[in-house]
């Protein structure tokens, strides 16, 4: 059989303790609980502040609040599509970071600290796009070489050149003259690209920008850097053992705001082993309305930069911002 133990009562006396102490006790715990979590939070507050010592610079604190910015924006962006009476779609507009300023004086500077460094090998991975060598022609495309097509052939399907049509001459050299080589760029293919102004001849190739008198074809020795060096304040920073370089340049002299344009890509990557794999950004150099076109060590160039990951879905799609194209007119700059 089991029996259950029956419970002592309680204690009358120390039920009169307790009672009769309580309040004075709670209190006097209350104190002690007071007294000691202000030293632990001045302490929290001083760990806080030792942990963050380093201070912020004013591009870190710029690029938080334009990614604070686009983050939001890019929320709310799919109930703010709008369209115009012709039915096209308007873009969201979107804030990029403070543009950079730098005279070619200062760019001078810092590639002539630079020495006889040489050059950094520009090598990119190939990025094929579809394969369309075995699209079949077109089925009502005529057997011609050319267009239009003159009255001799239009019964003869056979023919492939009209007769009575001869090429244009081509157009006389004028002045000719070395851009740059490749002792100069360490990067092939060059990508070379070119554009006159009111006095000077730009050359913008991989790994050089050079200005030339336009009218001898001598180098007049205005600008003749690294494209690396020339866009150093806004390429995508990295730490060894990664690397970064510029690459695909274009040169652009708009005459109605008497203004250069450069745009290139940047090719940051977290090792020589993995090119490419960072977010990469367009750059783009616009030169003073001062200038007036005409380049000179006083010239101030503005600097300005578009970043994969924060234009468009706000984080990084895994593309490669590749080839870009440039266009000017009254209105806009054209990337493409």
């Amino acid at each position: 059989m089991i029996t259950r133990k029956k419970a002592s009562p309680p204690n009358p006396n120390f039920r009169y303790i307790f009672s009769s102490q309580r309040r004075p006790f709670m209190a006097l715990c209350l104190s002690l609980l007071f007294l000691l979590s202000w030293p632990a939070q001045m302490f929290a507050q001083h760990s806080s502040r030792s942990v963050n010592t380093r201070k912020t610079t004013r591009a870190e604190k710029d690029e938080a609040r334009l990614r604070a910015r686009r983050a939001n924006s890019f929320k709310r962006a799919p109930q703010q599509q709008q369209f115009n009476a012709a039915g096209e779609r308007i873009g969201t507009p979107v804030e990029g970071a403070r543009g950079v300023q730098e005279s070619v004086e200062k760019i001078m500077a810092r590639q002539s600290a630079m020495g006889n460094r040489p050059a950094i090998a520009r090598t990119m991975p190939e990025r094929e796009g579809p394969d369309r060598s075995n699209l079949p022609q077109a089925p009502g495309a005529p057997a011609v070489a050319s267009w239009p097509i003159s009255p001799e052939v239009k019964g003869n399907p056979v023919v492939n050149s009209t007769p009575g049509i001869t090429p244009a001459a081509p157009q006389t050299t004028g002045t000719s003259f070395t851009g740059a080589t490749l002792a100069d760029t360490g990067a092939f293919p060059p990508d070379t690209m070119g554009a006159v102004g009111p006095t000077q001849f730009v050359v913008f190739v991989n790994g050089r920008v050079r200005t030339f008198n336009k009218t001898t074809g001598t180098a007049d020795g205005v600008i003749n850097a690294d494209s690396d060096v020339f866009f150093a304040s806004v390429m995508t920073p990295t730490s060894p053992p990664g690397l970064n370089f510029t690459s695909d340049p274009n040169v652009r002299f708009d005459r109605l705001s008497q203004r250069w344009f450069l745009t290139i890509i940047d090719v940051p990557s977290s090792s020589s082993a993995s090119i490419g794999d960072i977010p990469n950004r367009i750059l783009i150099a616009v030169s003073d309305a001062a200038s007036a076109g005409v380049l000179t060590p006083a010239t101030v160039w503005t600097y300005y930069f578009v970043q994969q990951d924060l234009v468009g879905l706000g984080s990084s799609s895994g593309e490669f911002l590749d080839y870009p194209s440039l266009g000017i007119d009254n209105n806009a700059l054209y990337i493409g």
